[in-house]
């Protein structure tokens, strides 16, 4: 007698009594989930000996190596995991063991691509039942037929929210704190303090912008830093005089430049524009001095402008080399602008709107 039986040693594959000398064929090992057949017990004779022979069938369970990728592609930010890959067997848990850690990412979870859409565990690395060809209904692994499958999961990542905290020092703003998301950019308000010119938010020490990434995981706060820049005095002159005659405003302007180096920048930008309605012959001008106790050291002045009809535009810009700017004992520069028209415009002379701005470049 001849008798082949499954691996458990108590299933029967073919039994049969067969003449000694006859050509023996060993039967079919039907498939059985989770499991793979790798041979027999013992080689199976070409012909019946002339004894009782049992045969037992050999197989393996299915083994999966999951392979983990962090998945961090261009995120910022440091990124842990315990394990790099782990081994799942046929019946075995269906919870992950790994740690995953990012100061700036929540962990959401594995998925089979790197783009979340096929998601197989949940944040806590459980198998997610309804996943069809990765489990069966008891949740146990059932990935193919090969024994050594290999299995890529891709960690998902969620990026945290944190609080920022403006700090005024002293101005006005519609906001003072704001929710922003790791690794996108600040969306950052404009603040207002008078007579003080706003060089931008910083953060410890460092200045941030709108195009700054966020990459501070925690809550922080935002500090606005000022330069002092306030106009002090403003002469008109609107004489009339038959020919000639000349009318003009004028502002005078003490900038805190040594600060302004302190921080890093090195120029300034100095723009100033007026508008004039004039009935007659003559022309437009903008003027722009600054001076070091009391000393002019440089002087800039545009003469014309844009219109027609006699009303005109007068503007002037220019940029200013911090190094160049003379500075008073306090550290400060002084401006003078001066906004005016030459000619002959009897009483007709109208000034209308007049702007000046510094802003650091």
């Amino acid at each position: 007698t001849i008798k082949f039986v499954d691996f458990d040693g108590n299933t029967t594959l073919l039994e049969e009594k067969i003449a000694y000398g006859t050509f023996v064929t060993a039967p079919v090992v039907p498939d059985l989930p989770g499991y793979v057949f790798i041979g027999w017990d013992k080689a199976v004779p070409q012909t019946m000996p002339d004894n009782d022979v049992i045969i037992q069938a050999k197989r393996e369970i299915i083994t999966h190596t999951i392979i983990f990728d962090i998945n961090k592609g261009d995120k910022t930010g440091d990124f842990s995991q315990s394990e790099s890959s782990q081994s799942v067997v046929y019946g075995s848990t269906t919870t992950i063991i790994n740690t995953m850690q990012s100061s700036g990412y929540n962990f959401s979870g594995w998925s089979l691509d790197r783009d979340g859409t096929q998601m197989v565990t949940d944040s806590v690395g459980k198998l997610l039942k309804n996943v069809s060809n990765y489990t069966d209904n008891n949740g146990y692994w059932i990935y193919g037929d090969n024994a050594y499958t290999e299995i890529v999961f891709y960690a998902q990542w969620s990026a945290r929210t944190f609080t920022v905290t403006y700090n005024l020092n002293g101005g006005s703003c519609s906001i003072t704190s704001d929710n922003v998301v790791y690794d996108s950019f600040y969306s950052l308000p404009t603040p207002t303090k008078s007579e003080h010119y706003f060089c931008g938010w910083y953060l410890n020490g460092e200045r941030v912008s709108n195009s700054t990434k966020i990459t501070v995981a925690e809550d922080h706060d935002l500090e606005a830093v000022w330069v002092r820049n306030y106009e002090s005095i403003t002469y008109t002159n609107a004489t009339n005089v038959d020919q000639d005659e000349e009318k003009y405003e004028m502002v005078y302007t003490s900038l805190d430049v040594a600060k302004l180096k302190s921080l890093g920048y090195t120029q300034i930008k100095v723009s100033a524009s007026v508008y004039i309605d004039e009935s007659d012959d003559g022309y437009q001008q903008v003027w722009i001095y600054t001076k070091n106790g009391g000393e002019q050291c440089s002087f800039h002045e545009f003469n014309g402008g844009s219109g027609s009809d006699d009303k005109w535009t007068a503007y002037y810009s220019f940029t200013i080399d911090l190094n160049k700017i003379g500075i008073d004992s306090n550290g400060y520069a002084c401006f003078y602008v001066r906004w005016g028209a030459r000619g002959d415009f009897g009483d007709d002379w109208t000034r209308g709107t007049r702007t000046w701005s510094i802003t650091v470049v």
